[in-house]
């Protein structure tokens, strides 16, 4: 029974340990969500923004002498860095959900093992019970078989003191009487 508490207690431990992982791993999702979705956000603005410099570069080779040498070279420019930063950021991204995706699975995990461990506490808690229940009626017919043995033991007792007296009796009284007469009649 000891054992089986001392066990009970671990999977307390534990089961408490998951659901603080468990926890965690929600928050630390939610963060990774929400700056997944920040993220999303940012390359779409980019995606939208490169569209943008990539009509004003057809532009510029369409009407190329309206533009400047140097209103080309920066159009070039910014579109290059916009590229440049749209790589970055969809790398992020990629980071980011492939980051997502593990901690999903670890909170999955999480979560098994904290069932799993509150199953085994109340399958532990049902077998003390079952197992304390057991002892204690077995205690109960321990108790109830030694009051039996000492009833018995006294009225074996009880017994014996009355065939004493009975025999005392028999010999102060009947007894006496029979050895009187036998020898009288032996004298006649």
């Amino acid at each position: 029974v000891e054992a089986i508490n001392n066990s009970k207690t671990e999977l307390f431990e534990i089961a408490e340990n998951s659901r603080k992982e468990c926890g965690r791993l929600k928050g630390e999702l939610d963060e990774l969500r929400k700056r997944a979705a920040e993220l999303i956000d940012e390359v779409e603005f980019l995606e939208n923004e490169l569209k943008q410099v990539k009509k004003q570069l057809m532009m510029i080779n369409k009407n190329h002498g309206r533009y400047s040498e140097e209103e080309a070279r920066e159009i070039y420019e910014k579109a290059d860095n916009l590229r440049i930063e749209l790589a970055v950021k969809r790398e992020q991204e990629q980071f980011l959900v492939k980051r997502r995706n593990d901690l999903e699975v670890r909170l999955k995990d999480s979560i098994r093992t904290a069932e799993k461990a509150d199953r085994l506490i109340s399958n532990i808690g049902v077998s003390l019970s079952c197992l304390t229940g057991d002892l204690q009626q077995v205690t109960h017919q321990l108790e109830d078989l030694q009051h039996r043995q000492a009833m018995g033991i006294k009225i074996i007792k009880a017994q014996e003191e009355e065939r004493r007296r009975v025999a005392r009796e028999i010999h102060d009284g009947p007894a006496q009487s029979m050895s009187n007469i036998v020898l009288k009649a032996e004298i006649c």
